[in-house]
This record gives C-alpha cells, sequence and structure tokens, in this order.
C-alpha cells in the first residue's frame, strides 16, 4: 500500500468512517516500509479509534462478519445475513433487496433492522428472489 493511500484512509476514518481489515497481517509499502501500518493502526496492531471512526484486523473473514453486524447495528443500519451458504444479497432501492442463491438447494435469506424487525424471503436453489421490507 503505497504511504499517500494510507494517509488517505486514515483522513476518512478521522471523519467517522469504519474500517475492517481481515486476512492481513500487516500492511507494508512497495519499497518494504510499515508506513502504511504505522499510520493506520500506529502502535495497536488489533485497532483503534481515530478521531470519530475506527478501524480493527480481525483473523477471517468469520471474525469480520460478526464485526460487520455489530457495526451495523451500532450504526442503525440493516443487516444481511453473512452466513457463508452461497447466498448473496443486494440493495437495489431504499426497502427492496435482491438475493441471489448459488447453492443446490433453497434457502432463506433474512434482512435485520436493530433487535425488533427482520424480513425473510425464500430463495430457490440457483435463483434469484426480491425481498421489499415495508
Amino acid at each position: 500500500m503505497e504511504r499517500q493511500d494510507a494517509i488517505l484512509m486514515a483522513r476518512w476514518i478521522e471523519k467517522g468512517g469504519r474500517v475492517i481489515v481481515a486476512g492481513v497481517p500487516s500492511f507494508a509499502s512497495v519499497e518494504a516500509t510499515d508506513e502504511p501500518e504505522k499510520t493506520l493502526f500506529s502502535d495497536t496492531p488489533k485497532g483503534r479509534t481515530l478521531g470519530k471512526g475506527s478501524i480493527c484486523r480481525v483473523g477471517n473473514q468469520e471474525e469480520a462478519a460478526t464485526r460487520l453486524g455489530t457495526t451495523l447495528r451500532e450504526l442503525g443500519l440493516v443487516i444481511y445475513d453473512m452466513k457463508k451458504d452461497g447466498v448473496y444479497g443486494t440493495q437495489i432501492a431504499p426497502n427492496s433487496y435482491l438475493f441471489l442463491n448459488t447453492g443446490k438447494e433453497a434457502s432463506e435469506a433474512r434482512v435485520l433492522l436493530g433487535d425488533e424487525k427482520s424480513w425473510h424471503v425464500n430463495v430457490p436453489a440457483g435463483g434469484i428472489a426480491r425481498l421489499d421490507c415495508e
């Protein structure tokens, strides 16, 4: 990572950005210096608060999914299922989502808003389903 890219990321984090780094033990510049790592993580390799935002490092995709769910919940944003099941979702309008099931069996997808609201849709094997949340 170029030093200037790390500086741009740090500025974005300071303004309230949230970064979750998964599977990257440390950042280095193309010149093999640790400046990008120091710029983003300082002396706290697991993460830190930087201005109004934060950056953290997790060990794998499951930890990233857990941390992302926590962060989205804190921000009052919707959460999709983040299971490794071959079902992928995308938001297509303020209250509408499409889910693609790449698996060989039907699956249920859900969207959560906080701890109080949830919506579910059955997604056929190899198919797409739309979910409208009202």
